[in-house]
């Protein structure tokens, strides 16, 4: 079968599936009122009966929940400011959620005709430094404002003297968050980079190697799948029947198991044939580590913030005093990804690893000498016990050999024994034998008792008895 043919179906049904997972993810949504620094009410329309919060710098100005037909109207707790951008957070369980940031819209003040003229100059002469002020503060120009007015020079002179001033405190303060800024990053991307280095190592130093059996089942697997997809494709050329979807679906899933595992298992594999001693140092190091760190850490310094945290607060409130905006919420705190990859943290394990250095316990003076004392008296005993044994195994072969001797006198014994018993009974039986018989029986008698005075011990062996 053509194989591009396997891989184009096999890629429709996987685009196909991921289509429909994500079409079932949802996500809030809202569309809210605008809003100005007069506004007493956030208002709005928004995924039905989700939570809504409207905050700033960690204060909460506005919560509560949309109503089943999508409406929310919710009370500001504090007054709004012009410039300002607010939070708006729309959550739901089940939805993805979403967050939109607003902007307060400044408001036109309202003017009054019976306002003489000198009023209206000193006003106007004030609010145009003002705006001059905002000005350089957004561009962070230090030239002094110009005033587009007729007024006097004194009330032109402290607004310039003020914007000159509050410009240079402005650049000091944003250069000093920028500072504190990068210090977050550096140090979020060293503890990225560290967390990810762990993690790996301790999932390379507890993988194991799949076993030959492992293998074995899942090419026993994949030639099934194939032979099944290649005996549908002789039947039918349609590769897009479910049918043959289906074959294709888990054929792919076996093939990206199987070169999964072989990946998964290169790292532990190589590990293997390190020294082992040097192995099992570094694990004992690591885990004692591991165990270390999780036992100084109780449940309240995970609430705790980071280094790298503290410093983006600070940058992030020098940047909100002058309405600037960070690159991310600053409330969020820094995020960054590790740019440590897997080979690289591996490298630096096995070098690690080789440079591992195995100490030998330091043993104690008087420990080695109890030792020393232990090893001797085991060496006495050891010594005893093979006399001991030496001897026994003596006893046991002159007990044979006596075995043996008594084995052969008792069954001597016990014959004569039985042909005098037998001799008697056909006496007894046979009066006409009887003198044959008792001659018998004297012959045996003698023999007996030439045989036990032989053997004088006799009375004192065991098959005597027995006997």
């Amino acid at each position: 079968m053509n194989k591009s043919v396997v891989t184009i179906a096999t890629a429709t049904s996987f685009m196909l599936m991921g289509g429909l997972a994500q079409a079932s993810i949802r996500k809030t949504s809202v569309k809210p009122a605008k809003l100005t620094s007069k506004s007493t009410f956030v208002k709005g329309t928004a995924t039905k009966s989700a939570t809504i919060r409207l905050s700033h710098n960690h204060t909460t100005y506005a919560y509560g929940k949309a109503t089943n037909k999508g409406k929310f109207s919710l009370k500001l707790k504090h007054k709004l400011h012009n410039s300002w951008k607010y939070r708006l957070t729309i959550s739901k369980k089940g939805y993805k959620t979403t967050t939109a940031y607003l902007k307060i819209s400044a408001t036109k003040p309202a003017s009054s005709k019976n306002t003489d003229s000198s009023a209206v100059t000193s006003s106007t002469a004030v609010r145009t430094a003002s705006n001059a002020s905002s000005a350089n503060s957004s561009t962070n120009s230090t030239k002094p404002a110009q005033s587009t007015t007729t007024s006097s020079a004194t009330a032109s002179t402290p607004a310039t003297s003020a914007t000159s001033a509050t410009s240079a405190t402005e650049k000091a303060d944003l250069a000093l968050a920028d500072q504190y800024k990068a210090k977050a990053l550096e140090l979020s991307q060293q503890a990225s980079n560290q967390s990810n280095q762990t993690s790996t190592i301790y999932q390379i130093l507890n993988a194991t190697v799949h076993s030959a059996d492992y293998y074995a089942k899942l090419d026993s697997q994949i030639n099934d799948y194939q032979q099944k997809i290649k005996a549908l494709s002789a039947k039918s050329h349609d590769t897009t029947s479910n049918d043959y979807q289906s074959l294709a679906y888990h054929l792919t899933n076996l093939q990206t198991e199987k070169a999964r595992a072989q990946k998964n298992d290169e790292y532990p594999k190589e590990i293997n044939t390190l020294d082992k001693s040097k192995v099992a140092a570094y694990k004992d190091k690591f885990h004692q580590s591991q165990d270390h760190r999780n036992t100084d850490s109780d449940e309240d310094s995970y609430n705790d913030p980071s280094e790298a945290d503290y410093f983006w607060t600070l940058a992030g409130k020098l940047y909100n005093k002058y309405h600037l905006e960070m690159d991310t919420d600053w409330e969020d705190g820094p995020y960054t990804k590790s740019t440590n990859t897997k080979d690289e943290i591996f490298k630096t394990l096995v070098a690690d690893i080789n440079n591992t250095k195995v100490e030998k316990p330091a043993v104690d003076p008087e420990v080695q000498k109890q030792e020393q004392q232990r090893l001797q008296d085991q060496k006495k005993l050891q010594e005893q016990y093979d006399k001991d044994y030496a001897s026994a195994l003596t006893l046991v072969s002159q007990y044979n050999q006596n075995s043996k001797k008594e084995n052969s006198l008792y069954s001597e014994i016990n014959q004569m024994s039985n042909n005098i018993n037998e001799f008697t009974s056909r006496s007894s039986a046979d009066d006409s034998k009887s003198d044959i018989y008792t001659q018998w029986i004297k012959e045996e008698q003698d023999a007996l008792d030439a045989l036990k005075k032989k053997n004088p011990n006799y009375e004192n062996t065991s098959m005597a008895f027995l006997n």
